[in-house]
């Protein structure tokens, strides 16, 4: 009888984990789709609200600010009521924000647009830390790299956004009308996918275990050169990811000359080549490792950049997204790995990382609208190639601690 029993014991555990990773997984693609739903819509939404590009850069701080709030009390959430009610919390602030945005454009109200966006960068911020932190257990629990697949998805629903901004573009569907779809897309996708994430994560039986609890404080955090140096790498490479989403679609229309149209298949572009280098990230970390692969993908932005910048044949621009969207795409999910490394404090590492490399999104867009103004919009893309260049350095800080990795082996 034992040994039917153990049999039926592993089977479940397998089910419930791939259960979870499914659900997971769910809960980062529907995230990536209200980003690029309307990331792909900013130069729309611009000519919408009579903006010029230093007053949209303006305006797109207010995610920035409202994501730095909203990271670290996502780390405190997610350790006091674990990842799935923090899920469902950033959600309400998210989908209130896209609801708030739609009013403000079909109002052609700046402020209530920037409050919206506001809105969403702290609801983005809890929903961030909880996805991250269920993601690094589900790691231990698998014993096998899952973020940059998760992240993967989160890639592929930022793909299905933008195609929707794509085709909302062509079609002369106005910006409102698009969220509208997001904002009931985004809540039945979550409410959908929580249902099946454990209350405390998929390790929620040490959830009360005080051995096994982690100790460290936020401040204590910030003191680790290690986790501050995760969170620069991250921050560099969450630049060549932002400054994509912000300003690629601008770029091209502005710069390129190109249509609205062509501006969004550009960002879609740099998505797809994003999505299909998470789906294949944990091939890559097997063969040469967290630092190696992240050194390797930092070059290739720069030369994606360059294309972009300096081609102005469409295929070779588009060639240049394809490099831009593939060295992008591990630095995220491989800085929140890292962060994890140690279970139990977890959320409070990622929490920090997440902070410093969301900064991205708090500094890129004044400071890309300045270069944009004095320079030109393409030239100020090689602000990209400087975020690259010190990623290249900080890479190595993400290599594996052997004492975190013992201390998880001895939770039973």
């Amino acid at each position: 009888m034992g040994r039917p029993t153990q049999m039926f014991d592993r089977a479940q555990s397998w089910w419930d984990t791939n259960r979870a990773v499914a659900a997971t997984a769910i809960v980062f693609a529907v995230n990536g789709l209200t980003l690029g739903s309307w990331v792909s819509r900013v130069p729309a939404a611009r000519d919408t609200l009579d903006l010029t590009t230093a007053q949209m850069g303006v305006l797109l701080l207010a995610p920035g600010i409202g994501t730095l709030i909203g990271l670290p009390l996502g780390g405190a959430v997610v350790a006091r009521l674990g990842p799935r009610t923090a899920l469902l919390v950033g959600t309400v602030g998210t989908t209130t924000a896209l609801i708030a945005m739609i009013g403000g454009l079909a109002g052609t109200s700046a402020p209530v647009v920037a409050f919206g966006l506001g809105l969403y960068g702290l609801g983005i911020g809890l929903w961030d830390v909880a996805m991250n932190v269920a993601g690094g257990r589900l790691e231990k629990r698998a014993g096998r790299p899952l973020l940059p697949l998760l992240h993967a998805g989160l890639s592929l629903g930022t793909i299905i956004g933008s195609a929707i901004g794509v085709i909302a573009s062509a079609a002369s569907v106005s910006v409102a009308t698009q969220l509208t779809f997001t904002a009931v897309a985004a809540a039945a996708g979550v409410v959908f996918a929580a249902a099946h994430i454990p209350r405390d994560g998929p390790e929620a039986e040490t959830a009360h275990d005080s051995e096994k609890q982690g100790t460290l404080s936020l401040t204590g955090a910030w003191r680790e050169s290690r986790t501050v140096l995760i969170g620069i790498t991250v921050l560099a490479f969450a630049l060549c990811e932002g400054i994509a989403g912000n300003w690629l679609a601008l770029a091209l229309v502005d710069g390129h000359h190109r249509s609205e149209t062509i501006g969004a298949l550009g960002y879609a572009v740099f998505i797809v080549a994003l999505t299909v280098g998470r789906a294949g990230g944990p091939v890559l970390l097997d063969r040469v490792g967290r630092v190696g692969a992240l050194r390797l993908l930092a070059v290739m932005v720069g030369g994606g950049v360059l294309l972009v910048v300096y081609c102005h044949q469409l295929v070779l621009v588009m060639l240049g997204c394809v490099l831009w969207g593939l060295g992008a795409s591990l630095g995220f999910p491989v800085g929140m790995s890292a962060a994890a490394d140690d279970s139990a404090n977890a959320a409070i590492r990622v929490s920090v990382v997440s902070w410093i490399g969301y900064g991205a999104f708090f500094c890129a867009p004044p400071l890309v609208a300045y270069l944009i103004e004095h320079l030109g919009t393409l030239p100020a893309l090689l602000s990209v190639v400087v975020a690259s260049l010190v990623a290249m350095v900080t890479a190595a800080s993400t290599r594996p601690v052997p004492q975190f990795q013992d201390m998880d082996r001895a939770i039973p």
